[in-house]
């Protein structure tokens, strides 16, 4: 299988073990397609129209970001592998291990060429699903995870890390709530905050310090987004140096406790919004596990 790997790149301190680990792998019969400093959504949506003008030409498409590393030489072929087995399939979706919360989260996406990506005005979750005409399979057992995730950032890589993981958690730009999303980016922070406080890595709360400033109000998606250098001066000139002590001071009173920590989601995602949109995206996900568990059993 004929295997396009293609990568967003933003200054992520791993890009070069991401490179290295890809020519390392014993599937050789790939090609790398890396796209610099764009904004998220359009990095996102020329990947993916590349993949769909590729189509004739590979098999699978990869999509690899800068901060992942592969675990061993065979990662590429146990992905090669899965699809050979699972001929139908045509979205997998595989957990990584993540350093900064030592978990397993959902991250790797691979693709069959069948796959058909619509134009979509998703600034936040820029990662949608194509539609197909087959089968995804989205797990964190077996094969996964083959990855590692951002296992050696940057001071303000690790920050800006923070930011984006606290964007999809309040979601200040959308309508209406995405509820499950937003649960996990915060349960996500928790694990980072906790492994923090249990190993006094000053990276892990550098992400906490991110994700403070977009919960304060200070950071928004456009400043995210935006390549001026201005986020990174910022975090130069108030957090790059502070102290260990100095970090769990700041973060204390908003993170110390579970208690405390739920009080704070609830004010930034407001309670009336997060009622009205679980009312909605509850039954949807009840409805669509009802649908696999039963096309599982019967199809």
């Amino acid at each position: 299988m004929r295997v396009l790997v293609g990568t967003l790149y933003t200054g992520e301190n791993e890009f070069e073990q991401c490179k290295r680990s890809l020519q390392q792998q014993t599937h050789t019969d790939w090609e790398h397609v890396v796209y610099k400093h764009l904004p998220n959504k359009e990095a996102h949506d020329r990947l993916y129209r590349t993949f769909m003008e590729q189509s004739e030409d590979f098999d699978l498409f990869l999509k690899l970001d800068a901060d992942m590393v592969f675990r061993s030489e065979d990662s590429l072929q146990t992905l090669v592998d899965l699809f050979k087995r699972e001929p139908e399939l045509d979205h997998a979706l595989l957990a990584v291990h993540d350093w900064a919360s030592d978990t397993l989260i959902m991250g790797l996406h691979a693709y069959s060429n069948r796959v058909v990506w619509e134009a979509s005005d998703e600034e936040l979750f820029v990662d949608h699903s194509p539609n197909i005409p087959g089968k995804r399979l989205s797990t964190k057992g077996p094969p996964a995870p083959i990855v590692d995730h951002s296992p050696d950032p940057s001071p303000f890589q690790a920050f800006r890390f923070g930011v984006h993981r606290a964007l999809k958690v309040v979601q200040r730009d959308r309508s209406d709530l995405a509820v499950f999303r937003s649960r996990m980016q915060w349960n996500l922070l928790g694990n980072v905050w906790r492994r923090f406080c249990r190993t006094d890595i000053q990276r892990l709360g550098l992400i906490i310090l991110g994700a403070e400033q977009v919960l304060k109000g200070k950071v928004s998606q456009l400043e995210y987004d935006d390549d001026s250098n201005d986020l990174r001066r910022r975090f130069e000139r108030n957090f790059a140096d502070l102290p260990i002590e100095a970090i769990k001071e700041r973060l204390r009173s908003h993170w110390k406790s579970g208690l405390q920590r739920e009080s704070v989601y609830l004010r930034n995602v407001e309670m009336g919004r997060l009622l009205t949109s679980a009312c909605v995206e509850i039954p949807k996900r009840l409805a669509a596990i009802t649908y696999r568990t039963v096309s599982t059993d019967y199809l």
